[in-house]
């Protein structure tokens, strides 16, 4: 399952906050085991969509960890290879 822009039948973005491509290296970080490598592909102030290699068994609020910088977050959607996230 790919994530795209969520759009309305008028065909406009319902996003509260533009996202960027950001194509960079993160780590989710858990309570129960070594931190998980990612790339977050798009970010926005509210959240931002991330690729991994496995989505399975991850918690619902996680910890995003770019360049030393951490947040909040949880899942609002799981693909095949993908997550999308909203900052809490």
């Amino acid at each position: 399952m790919s994530f795209g822009k969520r759009t309305s039948s008028a065909n406009t973005d319902r996003r509260s906050a533009a996202r960027e491509k950001y194509p960079v290296d993160a780590h989710i970080m858990v309570h129960t085991g070594p931190p998980i490598t990612c790339k977050v592909l798009n970010m926005s102030a509210t959240g931002a969509r991330i690729s991994l290699t496995k989505t399975f068994g991850l918690p619902p609020v996680l910890e995003l960890r770019i360049r030393g910088t951490s947040r909040r977050a949880k899942i609002v959607r799981k693909g095949t290879g993908e997550i999308a996230i909203r900052f809490i």
